[in-house]
């Protein structure tokens, strides 16, 4: 009976794990000892490592390629202590296999063959999948900072939601196509679509054209925005006043990072589930901050109702410009939490700032990625200029040419050039308005006027949301006496309803 039993724990049998620890612990006694040892880089190509001591042993890229007796070592809780883990390194072949949610950080898979692999909410930094074939693997959510894909092929790939960075390797990466969602019929039940969307089958496939495909270097221009941009996702609706405390959190925790918030984007049919984008400084490990964010998130959700609520008075200042534009950016069937209105904002440095005492909030140029504007060579161009004086975050003079919209010429509709003709007039008569203000004002109507080209267009309506949500959240907080509020307020309804807002 203890021969059968020792032979089913060698054999790595799950139900008999703690012989085999105490089995290869004791075998390992008087073996190569590597614990505690930087092992970066190392390459142990065709080595026999039975009864070697990895324990707390740095693994970063150490390869491990054909490696023998690699199930005697002493793997500690390196990602050598998984079976399946341990096969891929040494022979290279993980098709189809499942790596979900496990922490194979730094991990060498030079060369393998990972088709169809499962990686989802893996932790892969730091990681070298040079020439590896990730052709339809599961990227979603997977860190992937300082990871490197030189060479890889990853046509077909999902990668929604993955986490990469600006040191996240890129070169020469192999790619016709890949997938920016998981259908419902692929995804594991910890995450799971909300009910309108898990019969929706599209992969949302990009470049959406099936008959298209990326040429060379395509697709490192089309991930260059996700690298550069810190994307934190929420795929179910949640009270915007714990997004804002938990971004808040994220801001204080990592100061050296420099996070300021630069859009949020609305995603799903409903429009119910969101994105914040932050810029970040350019060290700043974009992987750790997710993680970072998801916590605070998490920890605020599983606090009882009063706890939560004493949070947000404490730092109403702090949170309400922030919670007020995602409020305007999701659709919400869970309750929120009211709180106190007496809430206070202010302008510093060309930002629309939210602070108090502890805070140092930073609510920066949200939809600063809305790039160009119409006019130039543009033909039907109508009306003057619109120059404001520049200040804070926008540097040189600012210049709106205000076009008409394409699908606006219907009798009924009002045409979208007037309406911002009007704003126009408003903000250069208006004395009460600050340089900075007008400043902030007139990147908003830039944005809108450039979504105005095809208003009935979906990333157009999405740009405009963008921008009259904002506006709502300057004109807060701009005097009582402004001029410009009054023609904002009269002709908000006319402008919402250009774009089918």
């Amino acid at each position: 009976m203890y021969s059968y039993l020792g032979w089913r724990a060698i054999k790595g049998d799950p139900r008999d794990a703690v012989i085999r620890i105490i089995a290869v612990a004791f075998a390992a006694t008087g073996g190569t000892n590597f614990q505690y040892a930087n092992l970066t880089d190392t390459d142990f190509t065709k080595a026999t490592l039975k009864n070697t001591d990895f324990r707390d042993a740095i693994l970063t890229r150490t390869c491990f390629k054909n490696v023998e007796k690699l199930d005697f070592a002493r793997p500690g809780e390196s990602y050598l202590k998984i079976p399946q883990v341990r096969d891929v390194v040494i022979k290279g072949q993980g098709q189809d296999k499942n790596f979900e949610r496990l922490n194979l950080q730094g991990i060498n898979l030079k060369g393998a063959n990972l088709k169809g692999a499962s990686f989802i909410e893996a932790n892969l930094q730091e990681a070298c999948l040079q020439d590896a074939n990730l052709s339809d693997a599961k990227l979603v959510h997977t860190l992937l900072d300082l990871t490197d894909l030189t060479g890889a092929n990853l046509t077909g790939a999902y990668i929604e939601g993955w986490n990469i960075t600006t040191e996240t390797k890129i070169d020469g990466v192999k790619c016709d196509f890949v997938f920016m969602r998981l259908p419902p019929d692929k995804r594991p039940d910890f995450i799971t679509l909300p009910p309108e969307e898990r019969r929706d089958p599209n992969p949302r496939r990009q470049p959406a054209n099936w008959d298209q495909f990326f040429k060379d270097g395509n697709f490192a221009d089309f991930i260059a925005p996700m690298r550069q941009t810190l994307n934190l996702y929420h795929n179910k609706p949640t009270d915007p006043r714990l997004i804002a405390l938990a971004f808040q959190q994220l801001i204080d925790e990592h100061s050296d990072a420099d996070i300021e918030l630069v859009a949020i984007e609305k995603k799903g049919k409903n429009k119910d589930k969101i994105i914040l984008k932050a810029e970040t400084a350019a060290q700043a490990d974009h992987a750790a901050l997710s993680v970072s964010y998801s916590d605070n998130l998490g920890y605020l959700q599983s606090l009882p109702p009063e706890t939560i609520r004493a949070l947000l008075i404490e730092r109403e200042s702090t949170i309400r410009l922030l919670s007020t534009f995602i409020e305007g950016k999701q659709k919400t069937s869970e309750p929120t939490i009211t709180i106190s209105p007496n809430f206070s904002t202010h302008q510093n440095q060309g930002d629309t700032t939210m602070s108090d005492k502890s805070s140092n909030f930073k609510f920066g140029d949200v939809g600063r990625d809305v790039a160009g504007i119409v006019g130039g060579d543009n033909s039907g161009v109508a009306g003057k200029e619109m120059t404001g004086v520049a200040g804070g975050e926008i540097s040189g003079n600012v210049t709106v040419s205000i076009g008409e919209p394409e699908n606006s010429n219907t009798p009924e509709a009002p045409k979208l050039a007037d309406l911002l003709k009007q704003l126009q007039s408003a903000i250069e008569s208006d004395t009460n308005l600050s340089d900075k203000d007008k400043a902030k004002v007139l990147k908003q109507v830039k944005a809108l006027a450039e979504a105005g080209q095809n208003p009935k267009d979906e990333d157009k309506k999405d740009i405009a949301d963008n921008a009259i949500t904002m506006l709502k959240g300057i004109v807060t907080g701009l005097p009582l006496a402004a001029t410009f509020v009054e023609s904002w307020n009269k002709l908000l309804p006319l402008i919402t309803s250009v774009f089918g807002l």
